[in-house]
C-alpha cells in the first residue's frame, strides 16, 4: 500500500516574509501616487500580497493535516448507521452484531509526541514488533487534555492557538503536539472468508491518520462525523497464510487466523481545518 498523500516539508521560506513586506510597500506607494484613497490602496495591496505570499508556499510539499486540498484519503463514503447480522433471523432479534469488534472496551497505549513530523519519523511505532510497554494506558474514547497530558484548551470565539498572519492562513505551525494511540486486536479467520473488514472511528478531532500492521490505511479530517476505512488488504498481508480446508491446495487464502494485529492512530492538535472551527 502506498504512503500518505503528501510528505513533510521545511518551514515557510523566510525570504517570502521579507519579499512580501517589500512588495507591500511598493504596491502601497504606487497606488498612493496614482491618487487612490488610502483605504482602497490597502485593500488592493492586501489582495496582491496574499497572492504573492502563497506563491512559494504553494510549491512546497505539505502534509495532509496542513493541506487545504486534502481532507480525506481512502476514506469510504458516508452512510447511515448500519448493523451486520449473518441472517434475517438474527437481525429480527435485534441483538448486538456478532461480527463487530468494539475496540473501545479495552485500554489503548498512548504517547504524546511534539509534532506530527516526529510521529512520521518514528516509523517503528507502527510495527507489530514495537514494544510500547513504557507508554501510558488510556481509555478510548477520551481526550488526552482532560487526562492531564497537556493543558486543556477551550475558547469561545478566538483562535485557541497563536494565529499566524491572516495572509498565511491556514498555516499549521511547529507547536502542534500529536497523540499516538496503539492497540492490538484479533480478527477471527471465519470473519475474513468472502468478506471485507472495515475500521470505523465515530469521531476523531481534528484529524486522524491510521496504520494497520505498519501499513497506511487512510486519513480523515472531520471531527464530528464517522471515518470508515477498508483494512482488508492490510489484515491479509499482515496475518499468516492459512490453507482453507476443503479447497484445492493451489488455492490459499490469506487470513488473519487469530493473528494479533496492531492499530496505530495519529491525532494532531491542530490542522488546517482548525481555522474553520473557531
Amino acid at each position: 500500500m502506498k504512503d500518505p498523500p503528501s510528505a513533510t516539508h521545511g518551514d515557510f521560506p523566510w525570504f517570502a516574509w521579507m519579499a512580501s513586506a517589500s512588495l507591500a510597500l511598493v504596491v502601497a506607494t504606487v497606488l498612493r501616487r496614482k491618487g487612490c484613497q488610502w483605504r482602497l490602496a490597502v485593500l488592493r495591496c492586501v489582495n496582491v500580497l496574499r497572492r504573492f505570499v502563497w506563491l512559494p508556499w504553494y510549491f512546497c510539499r505539505r502534509s495532509a493535516w496542513e493541506d487545504p486540498e486534502v481532507f480525506a484519503d481512502r476514506k469510504l463514503p458516508a452512510h447511515a448507521p448500519l448493523r451486520f447480522y449473518p441472517n434475517a433471523k438474527a437481525a429480527k432479534e435485534r441483538g448486538p452484531s456478532p461480527s463487530v469488534l468494539d475496540l473501545g472496551k479495552q485500554l489503548w497505549r498512548f504517547r504524546l509526541f511534539p509534532s506530527p513530523r516526529a510521529v512520521e519519523a518514528s516509523v517503528q511505532i507502527r510495527e507489530r514488533s514495537f514494544s510500547d510497554k513504557d507508554w501510558d494506558e488510556v481509555p478510548v474514547p477520551s481526550n488526552w487534555q482532560m487526562l492531564g497530558f497537556s493543558p486543556p484548551v477551550y475558547t469561545n470565539v478566538s483562535f485557541p492557538f497563536t494565529p499566524v498572519p491572516l495572509l498565511m492562513a491556514p498555516f499549521v505551525g511547529r507547536n502542534n503536539p500529536a497523540g499516538v494511540y496503539r492497540t492490538l486486536f484479533d480478527v477471527p479467520a471465519e470473519w475474513m472468508r468472502g468478506r471485507r473488514a472495515r475500521l470505523v472511528f465515530h469521531a476523531v478531532g481534528p484529524a486522524v491518520m491510521v496504520w494497520v500492521d505498519g501499513q497506511y490505511v487512510g486519513y480523515s479530517q472531520d471531527s464530528m462525523t464517522a471515518a470508515e476505512f477498508d483494512i482488508t488488504d492490510a489484515l491479509r498481508s499482515g496475518g499468516r497464510s492459512q490453507q482453507v480446508i476443503g479447497t484445492p491446495q493451489s488455492t490459499t487464502a490469506l487470513l488473519a487466523d487469530q493473528a494479533e494485529h496492531v492499530l496505530v492512530a495519529m491525532v494532531p492538535t491542530w490542522c488546517d481545518g482548525s481555522y474553520l472551527e473557531d
